[in-house]
């Protein structure tokens, strides 16, 4: 379909495409739409299919032209080339009420599109970055714990006493002031790792099966219980029977059991990968302190369009999360106005990330090769357990390539960013932030 356009330029962020259509092109849509009606109508004295055009005009012209314009509308807009990413919804800038008779077609429509920005500040950015550091100490807890999943229990005797690794099946009551808060008639706590009631499992140490104790405690803020946490509490338990945990010693056999090739492999392997969750978790904090260090250092214009899309995103994103987690219809899935504010606060950081992302990208020439696409849909295939070739088909078939090819980038230039900025302990980083606010300070006294 032809038609004439021409792109005006409002701001940075924003454009107006002005549309020209030619009314024989327009006539010719009515007179299918006509024709349509026409052929299927009945109307009062006259044949089905043999109304006038005229009469039908005159009942139907008011909502025919409307619906036969937003079909040109949408169908030209479609069609349009557009020199530019567009965001948001589309929107005309006046209403169209019908079609001229005569005059072309004209309209027009007002778009956000994501701007390119020059001149991005990002060198020499100062990220606060958390050395690894595998430690004998955190290495030799994690042996235990895998060790600790061999461990067998067996039943304590009465006046066998329990230990801080025990289970214990009590009678429990709590109270505070005269008013009892739980009454357990028999339930289980673990003597040092208590879910339910941290801080009255310790109370459990140095007891024998049989025994009762009153004495007061302190609900740890980890209680599944949330009106209990953090309050203290007059406990009174008595044990009814309790488990002993033994662990196995470990050995080069428990090790191979355990899925190691010896006790040294054991040690080493899990040194290596404490290092390596430490590193991806170090690498990862640091990209967030870079993109909140890139948005702060750079003021641009956002367009609300590319705001409204990550928002979207998002709140779709944490709709599906709190189903999963309540069993609840997405549908039904409502925020507060709380949560909402704190979602449009997300969504406008990330909106203005992007945007500063890809002027870094820009500037250092950082695009996407095949391999690179490849080594990303290798990853998600892995990720779940599909290959690589339905999960690029599927890519091909949503038209999502070119989503992919934009996280691509992204990703490629936050790790350039994270490759070439000056990674500074955070402890380094408050004591020079200290001594510059000191300075300033000094500065202003002297003035």
């Amino acid at each position: 379909m032809e038609f004439d356009l021409q792109i005006e330029e409002v701001s940075q962020s924003q454009r107006i495409m002005h549309f020209v259509l030619a009314n024989k092109i327009v006539q010719a849509e009515l007179d299918k739409e006509y024709a349509s009606i026409q052929k299927n109508i009945h109307l009062k004295g006259y044949r089905r299919g043999k109304a006038p055009r005229w009469l039908i005009e005159k009942k139907y012209a008011s909502g025919i032209e409307p619906e036969v314009a937003e079909k040109l509308i949408d169908r030209i807009y479609k069609n349009a080339d557009k020199p530019f990413q567009v965001v948001g919804r589309p929107q005309l800038v006046d209403e169209i009420a019908g079609l001229p008779k005569k005059d072309d077609f004209k309209f027009s429509v007002r778009v956000d599109i994501f701007p390119v920005v020059e001149n991005v500040n990002y060198q020499g950015l100062e990220i606060p970055y958390e050395a690894p550091n595998v430690t004998d100490e955190a290495v030799e807890q994690a042996i235990e714990a895998r060790v600790s999943s061999k461990a067998s229990y067996s039943e304590l005797k009465e006046g066998d006493v329990i230990g801080g690794e025990d289970f214990a099946l009590v009678s429990l009551v709590l109270k505070e002031g005269d008013e009892v808060l739980r009454e357990e008639s028999s339930t289980m706590l673990n003597v040092s790792n208590e879910r339910f009631y941290p801080g009255v499992g310790e109370l459990l140490e140095g007891m024998t099966v049989g025994e009762s104790k009153t004495a007061e405690a302190t609900i740890g803020e980890s209680s599944a219980f949330e009106d209990l946490r953090g309050k203290t509490v007059s406990v009174e338990l008595t044990v009814q029977s309790a488990q002993s945990k033994s662990a196995p010693d470990l050995t080069d056999e428990l090790a191979v059991e355990l899925g190691y090739e010896n006790v040294e492999n054991m040690r080493i392997t899990l040194a290596d990968e404490m290092l390596e969750r430490q590193t991806s978790s170090a690498k990862e904090q640091a990209r967030i302190a870079i993109l909140q260090k890139l948005v702060g250092a750079n003021e641009i214009e956002v367009p609300e369009g590319l705001v409204y899309d990550q928002l979207s995103n998002l709140v779709e994103e944490m709709r599906m999360r709190r189903a999963y987690m309540t069993g609840k219809n997405p549908k039904e899935i409502q925020f507060t106005e709380q949560e909402q504010a704190g979602f449009h606060n997300r969504a406008a950081f990330a909106a203005k990330a992007s945007i500063l992302i890809a002027g870094v990208a820009k500037s250092e020439n950082i695009t996407v090769q095949d391999e690179d696409i490849e080594a990303k849909i290798n990853e998600i295939a892995a990720a779940r357990g599909e290959t690589a070739t339905s999960i690029r088909a599927y890519i091909e078939k949503e038209e999502a390539m070119p989503v992919l090819n934009e996280r691509i980038v992204e990703e490629k230039t936050l790790d350039w960013l994270f490759d070439n900025c000056n990674l500074v302990s955070p402890e380094a980083l408050a004591e020079a932030e200290t001594a510059e606010e000191a300075s300033d300070k000094e500065a202003s006294d002297s003035e």
